[in-house]
């Protein structure tokens, strides 16, 4: 099954580094805070799952 986002995803451990995402990332790389984000923790606050929608140019 290929999954086509509009937006980014990342997985996010507790020290707020990206452990996997859809988009090229360093290791150890931090998220900065943007707009437009969707944000669900889980398995108890370890993880959490980001997904940054894409800015529309007008």
């Amino acid at each position: 099954m290929n999954l086509d986002l509009p937006g980014k995803v990342y997985l996010i451990n507790e020290d707020d580094s990206i452990i996997a995402s859809n988009q090229m990332f360093k290791i150890n790389e931090e998220l900065m805070s943007v707009k437009n984000t969707f944000e669900l923790n889980l398995f108890e606050d370890k993880l959490r799952l980001i997904y940054i929608q894409n800015q529309e140019k007008e």
